[in-house]
């Protein structure tokens, strides 16, 4: 991932590669090969976090400054894309290759909820306004986010 003040590489052998335009190379390992990137960026346009979703299924959050995991919350798949959630503070929006999706953060209970099922993998997701479009393979499927985050009794979007 290419950002104004360097860029940001995943490796095969688990490591994330922090290689700034000023100042030294930084690394950290994570557990897993890292299947999905996403830069979180402070209000003055520089990047203070990297999500890291892996194929374990874990959604990792590594500071920039020190290349420490934040936080890091696990699904039931390996993640596919992240995106941020504009609908619920702190939180993220993880597509999975068993076709699952999950709000992720630590203002969600538990850190993870399940909130849709779809049949095929998860290529692409994106948050816009109340829509969540999702990208599987060729197909998009657009869905209104029409559900109240804290009912336990059901998936909370319905495609």
């Amino acid at each position: 991932m290419i950002v104004p003040s360097g860029y940001i590489v995943a490796m095969d052998d688990g490591y994330i590669i922090w290689n700034p335009r000023c100042g030294q190379k930084q690394k950290t390992k994570i557990n897993a090969l890292a299947t999905a990137l996403l830069g979180l960026f402070d209000p003055d346009g520089d990047i203070k976090t990297v999500v890291v979703g892996d194929n374990s299924g874990r959604v990792n959050l590594i500071d920039i400054g020190t290349m420490e995991t934040i936080c890091s919350f696990t699904t039931s798949s390996p993640i596919r894309s992240i995106c941020v959630s504009n609908l619920h503070n702190n939180s993220l929006i993880a597509g999975c290759d068993d076709g699952t999706v999950y709000l992720v953060g630590k203002d969600i209970p538990g850190g993870v909820r399940r909130i849709l099922e779809l049949e095929h993998p998860v290529s692409g997701v994106i948050m816009a306004g109340r829509i969540l479009r999702i990208s599987q393979g060729w197909e998009t499927k657009e869905i209104e986010w029409n559900h109240t985050l804290y009912d336990n009794s059901k998936i909370l979007v319905s495609a």
